[in-house]
């Protein structure tokens, strides 16, 4: 993909250094990132967070105070810095 020059050299390496688990950090834009401000968390992103203890699934979702996890069976948890959370792809 870079050799043939479809993408350029800094797309290239946010590809290689993507990690699709760690911990929720804030953004100085108001978003929620795993490790860097280049990949942030989306509305409807598929992720899963580890909740009691056990990874919990569902749908990123955001009104206009906070974001939160919408999962399978329509409960909703609050996500706030610290969370342990792995995008689903």
């Amino acid at each position: 993909m870079l050799d043939a020059g479809e993408i350029s050299k800094s797309q290239f390496k946010k590809l290689v250094n993507y990690e699709p688990e760690g911990i929720l950090k804030p953004t100085s834009h108001g978003y929620l990132t795993i490790n860097c401000e280049a990949s942030c968390l989306l509305k409807n992103s598929r992720v899963a967070i580890f909740f009691n203890g056990k990874w919990l699934s569902g749908i990123v979702a955001r009104d206009e105070r906070e974001w939160y996890l919408e999962d399978d069976g329509g409960n909703i948890v609050g996500l706030c810095p610290g969370i342990r959370v792995r995008v689903l792809l």
